[in-house]
């Protein structure tokens, strides 16, 4: 049956929790939501199927018999202090280093049976003063590993073997007398055993090298893990897409700028090739005027200066620029106030007839 995973949402001080007590728990309710729901165990998805880690967590709903297999405490009778007495002695000096002799002067290459078997068999062939110590072959045995890891590191993934021709530097280093005899037999040897286990002949960590044939496989440490994507919201892909959208015309803008630069300096050089040659053309007319005596009609040898046109003389009421409307300010009679005000000009008029008037009415007083 699928069982369906659940994912228990973090406890909060704010969020009210029911308190049931012991005697209020259905028995048969409870086993029904555990055999249902899968709880986040907080291991990877790839590793949940793991046997004993899935024996662990069905333990308690199905059986109690399987566990994660852990030897027992033994007790021993041999005292730790007895066998390893504290003797405390000054170093000379504070500094200490790591490396044993055998990393520091000796050889790092250790032999397997493999090659215990290959190196007797191959002796058993040689006599006795031309047959290779076991130093030796160890020695040999390293220079190929080093030098394959530096021509080809990753031989584990392509199968790439080092050709013989760029071992032979490397075994320069040792003692040829004693060591080249031997190299291009250990060579085909050491080929062969790279070519059987795939990979590099130290004991070295393995890593991942191709997901679906190493998933499963328990020694293979350090493992690339898909990195979670963080949730985008719609606001910030619009976001996004609208400094994409302006990035797109600032670069376009940029690249039509570029354009019209480059039309532009073509077009310079067109006018100057073309001035050069009218100049050119005017130099070899000089020269015929010259010959032939003319003194008339220079003004082809000079560049002349174009007369300004004068612009065409405008409507009235296209130069009046556009006026915006004023309101004029209103009295208490609902009238404007420049309507309530007497003008200069009507004072001067009603004067002017006054005088008419009255000289009109003097003639009429006085007719002789």
């Amino acid at each position: 049956m699928a069982t369906r995973k659940v994912r228990y949402k973090k406890l909060s001080p704010k969020t009210a929790l029911s308190v049931l007590r012991e005697d209020q728990i259905d028995p048969s309710e409870y086993e029904s939501l555990q055999n249902e729901s899968q709880i986040a165990t907080g291991v990877e998805q790839a590793e949940e199927n793991e046997y004993h880690l899935q024996a662990v967590l069905q333990g308690p709903g199905a059986s109690t018999d399987k566990e994660i297999p852990v030897p027992p405490p033994q007790e021993s009778e041999l005292n730790y202090d007895e066998l390893y007495p504290i003797k405390l002695s000054k170093p000379a000096t504070y500094i200490r280093s790591s490396q044993t002799v055998e990393e520091c002067i000796g050889c790092p290459y250790d032999m397997t049976e493999e090659d215990d078997v290959f190196l007797k068999s191959y002796n058993a062939k040689k006599p006795a003063a031309s047959q290779l110590s076991e130093d030796d072959f160890e020695k040999i045995m390293d220079v190929f590993e080093d030098t394959a890891s530096v021509q080809a590191p990753y031989a584990s993934v392509d199968k790439t073997v080092v050709p013989y021709d760029m071992m032979v530097p490397g075994l320069n280093q040792l003692d040829t007398a004693k060591v080249m005899p031997h190299a291009k037999e250990i060579y085909e040897y050491w080929k062969s055993r790279r070519q059987e286990t795939g990979g590099s002949l130290h004991p070295m960590l393995k890593f991942e090298t191709h997901q679906e044939t190493d998933d499963m496989d328990p020694y293979v440490c350090f493992r690339r893990r898909e990195v979670r994507q963080t949730r985008k919201t719609r606001q910030r892909d619009v976001q996004s897409a609208d400094k994409l959208k302006r990035l797109r015309r600032e670069l376009e803008d940029g690249r039509q700028l570029i354009i019209f630069s480059h039309e532009r300096e073509l077009l310079k050089r067109d006018l100057l090739t073309a001035d050069r040659m009218i100049f050119e053309q005017r130099a070899k007319l000089k020269e015929v005027k010259v010959r032939l005596g003319i003194k008339e009609h220079d003004e082809d040898l000079v560049n002349q200066k174009a007369q300004k046109r004068k612009p065409p003389p405008e409507h009235p009421s296209a130069q009046r620029p556009p006026s915006t409307q004023l309101r004029l300010p209103v009295g208490p009679t609902g009238r404007p106030v420049e309507a309530d005000l007497t003008l200069l000009a009507d004072k001067l008029a009603e004067k002017e007839n006054e005088l008419r008037n009255d000289i009109e009415m003097k003639i009429q007083n006085h007719p002789g």
